[in-house]
């Protein structure tokens, strides 16, 4: 079987494949509902399931449930109607409306106030979206592409710890998005563009509406948790976005400089590879929920422009 990018562990994950490959996932951003979807190839969404019933595969998360089942539980099975499963039971099951997939939704709590007890829900997204996508990095039969659109990106090493605010995760970029990037740069004629949401961001101005769209994606994540926050000295100026002609980009949030950066060994756009996001002073499941639902913006402007292609 030809690997590829979704399967490789470290340090194959620095040469990603030149060749773009088959759909298997989906993350999306539901504003309507407040939720991540996860709309799941037929193929990958059995052998997930299947795994979800598995002790012994579910031993391999066991810091993941240790660290979160003292706060929210054990994991609970995949339920006969689809409804209130993974950690919490913030999990139902559903079907897409564009490719009719399997789609896992999964609820964000909102509304919260800054308190202890205020981030067992939030782990509890992080800890089951972790779950379902672990065994995409084990699948070993192969996806046929259905001319359904490509991977954008990878989720990896997704993992959450309420105790010590711990929320790292790494991202494997296709080579196809990082074109779409690089393209939308090519538009401002600019070789670097840095801007947050902040009045007076010079740059936002000119900044292609898809990248002004991740930034205020990841701030409405952010104030749909924690609502008194929009009073907050960073609630404009921490949500910012660094992209670069190459194609290569950074994602922060609030925090110590904390964001999503490219690796130091990104290789030149001509060779039409991807690259890979690693964590920065990740710390927190606020911060971890705010960079999905950018990463998850980007993915729904990249592929509603292939759509009219």
């Amino acid at each position: 079987m030809k690997e590829h990018f979704l399967y490789h562990t470290e340090p194959l994950a620095y040469y990603l494949d030149s060749q773009d490959f088959p759909l298997h996932y989906r993350l999306i951003l539901d504003d309507t509902l407040k939720a991540f979807a996860l709309e799941i190839h037929p193929i990958l969404f059995d052998f997930i399931k299947s795994h979800l019933t598995n002790l012994e595969t579910l031993k391999n998360l066991g810091f993941l449930f240790e660290a979160v089942g003292k706060h929210c539980g054990p994991f609970q099975p995949m339920t006969e109607d689809g409804t209130s499963w993974g950690f919490n039971g913030c999990c139902t099951l559903s079907q897409s409306l564009y490719r009719h997939w399997p789609q896992v939704i999964i609820k964000i709590p909102g509304s919260l106030d800054e308190s202890e007890d205020c981030w067992t829900p939030l782990a509890a997204v992080s800890a089951s979206l972790a779950t379902i996508l672990y065994p995409s990095n084990i699948l070993e039969t192969e996806i046929p592409d259905e001319a359904l659109g490509c991977q954008s990106f990878h989720i990896q090493n997704l993992t959450v710890d309420p105790e010590m605010h711990g929320a790292s995760f790494n991202v494997l970029v296709s080579p196809a998005l990082r074109q779409y990037v690089a393209q939308k740069m090519k538009t401002t004629g600019c070789q670097e563009l840095f801007f947050s949401l902040a009045p007076g961001s010079g740059n936002l101005d000119i900044a292609p509406k898809v990248f002004r769209d991740v930034i205020q994606a990841m701030r409405n994540m952010h104030l749909h948790i924690f609502p008194k926050d929009i009073t907050r000295e960073y609630a404009m100026w921490d949500f910012k976005m660094l992209v670069r002609d190459s194609g290569t980009f950074h994602l922060s949030v609030p925090g110590d400089a904390c964001g999503l950066d490219p690796d130091y060994c990104v290789s030149p756009l001509e060779r039409n590879v991807g690259l890979k996001l690693s964590p920065h002073n990740l710390d927190s499941v606020l911060q971890q929920l705010c960079l999905l639902a950018g990463l998850a913006t980007l993915e729904d402007c990249f592929e509603s422009e292939l759509k009219f292609l």
